[in-house]
């Protein structure tokens, strides 16, 4: 079984039901799937393939699950982050985990900020949040879903 199969089986069962609700912001699985699926695209352009590590640096929000799933769909594996670790003990979880993708929300900024300073050169870090990251860039190179949801910074 796939971890993705029970998100396809409420799709199934109940398309218009409520699936997450973070704040005011309330979306049925239909709509949840099909972000998860853009957001698979998006993470496919980023090269990201079965096996490859994508970390996740956030607190509990629409967008992480969106995202576990997205991850999970592709095949490759979620490194979900403790956000009460110190930033040493993320950098030896990341580099243990061999992460090519660290995905975070705008708290985390100071944090991903010392990480990228710190951190192997090849590793990509994206911004979760939908509004612009201070300082985050786009990518034009990238699919549009991704551009409109996750920012390369």
């Amino acid at each position: 079984m796939r971890l993705s199969q029970p998100l396809c089986r409420a799709v199934r069962v109940n398309p218009n039901g409520r699936a997450t609700i973070d704040g005011d912001r309330v979306r049925d699985w239909r709509t949840l799937s099909d972000r998860v699926t853009r957001l698979a695209s998006g993470l496919a352009g980023l090269h990201v393939k079965p096996g490859d590590r994508v970390a996740i640096l956030g607190n509990n929000c629409d967008t992480f699950l969106e995202l576990y799933y997205a991850v999970v769909w592709m095949g490759a594996v979620v490194v979900p982050l403790n956000t009460r670790l110190a930033t040493s003990e993320i950098a030896f979880q990341l580099d243990d985990a061999g992460v090519r993708i660290l995905c975070f929300t705008r708290e985390f900024i100071p944090m991903v900020e010392n990480l990228r300073q710190n951190g192997p050169a090849d590793r990509v870090y994206v911004a979760m949040d939908d509004e612009n990251i201070p300082g985050g860039r786009r990518s034009e190179e990238h699919t549009s879903e991704l551009q409109s949801r996750l920012h390369l910074v």
